[in-house]
Parts: structure tokens; sequence; C-alpha cells
């Protein structure tokens, strides 16, 4: 079960009915099929690739709000985070700093941990 982490200020009802909705959320395909079963379709509008190993995905929500999947590379949904408007990529990764997360060391990527959008997504 994913945790949440408010950046939102939401009340404890409201964060409650969203831990109701995201608790059974526990793959990135489960996501994509809450999110087109809603009443009004919640779309991805970003993917970030951390690293090999995780990728946040970000969807709008209520309100002018915006959710972000913090997703292993299979697609296992870790963390779901609230937020008052649609965060900066800067801003995902420096909340993956804050709560411990650190890149590792790979010969694989290029680009080391900064976030890069996925520009090209089929679904």
């Amino acid at each position: 079960m994913p945790t949440l982490a408010n950046h939102a200020n939401l009340t404890d009802a409201q964060a409650h009915k969203l831990v109701e909705q995201v608790r059974p959320l526990a793959t990135l395909d489960e996501v994509i099929r809450w999110g087109r079963e809603q009443p009004t379709e919640r779309m991805i509008l970003e993917i970030l690739v951390q690293d090999e190993r995780c990728h946040d995905v970000v969807m709008e929500w209520e309100l002018g709000k915006h959710l972000v999947f913090d997703t292993t590379c299979l697609g296992a949904v870790t963390t779901v985070s609230v937020w008052d408007y649609r965060p900066s990529p800067e801003e995902i990764l420096q909340m993956r700093v804050v709560s411990g997360w650190k890149p590792p060391t790979t010969s694989t990527v290029d680009r080391g941990h900064a976030p890069c959008p996925v520009t090209e997504l089929e679904l």
C-alpha cells in the first residue's frame, strides 16, 4: 500500500478520502485505469525518470491539485504525494532527496539522476 505525502495542506478528512481512493492502486497500470474511470478523466501529465529504478508520474487531481505517484521501474507505486499545484521536476526531486532518497551511481545513465521528462509516451 502506498504512503501519502501531503504537500497540499489537505485536512485530515480530505487526506483520508484521498488515501481511500489511492490505497488499492499498487501499480502504474491501476493508476492509469483509475484515472480513466474518474467522473472527470485524469490523464498522466508527465513522467519523470529519476534513475533507472525510480519514476515519478504526475497526474491532475481535483480542484487544481496534482498527484505524484512515486513508482519503481516495474510500475509498483510506493508513495503518492498531493500538491496544491503542478510541481516542477526540481521540486519533485527535492522532495525525494529530503525524504532520504539517494541516486545510485551508475555508468548506464549519462545524465545522472537529474529529472528528465519522457517526451514520447505510448499509453
